[in-house]
């Protein structure tokens, strides 16, 4: 069973990116050209997807990808050096977030891992138990019947 991912953390994840890729968008002299935009917005657009999806494998993959359309952006001088590393330092706590919430899903499932086995280990104790007492009971029956 898949736990849904806290609500504020899907939309830190997504806020984190979104908005230093949209700030400054108005000013006169842009920082982002609009190409670098809109395929840095798609690629935005792919994270917030997959994290509201808790698709948490997507949302890192997309996080690649923005990170990969980061740096092409980048070498073809689309956007300044104060939006990269605006955008970067997001991108780190986007990647930092999905870290701490692959963390959760993995320690919740060890203790889901733990308590099952607890409760199969108690379940075959109960049946060897209930077992031995069986036995037990059958052989006093058969001394009763042999005297």
């Amino acid at each position: 069973m898949r736990r849904r991912a806290r609500p504020g953390a899907v939309r830190l994840v997504t806020a984190a990116i979104v908005v230093p890729l949209l700030t400054g968008c108005a000013q006169s002299a842009p920082d982002l050209s609009p190409a670098a935009a809109t395929r840095l917005q798609a690629d935005v657009l792919a994270v917030s997807r997959a994290s509201a999806a808790d698709d948490l494998p997507a949302a890192r993959a997309a996080l690649a990808a923005l990170t990969k359309t980061l740096a092409s952006t980048r070498d073809g001088r689309g956007l300044s050096a104060e939006r990269q590393n605006v955008i970067e330092a997001s991108i780190a706590a986007v990647a930092a977030d999905l870290t701490a919430l692959e963390a959760q899903r993995a320690a919740q499932a060890q203790a889901q891992a733990a308590a099952d086995a607890a409760a199969l280990k108690a379940a075959a104790e109960g049946r060897a138990a209930a077992g031995e007492e069986k036995n037990q009971g059958s052989g006093k029956h058969d001394k009763e019947e042999n005297k």
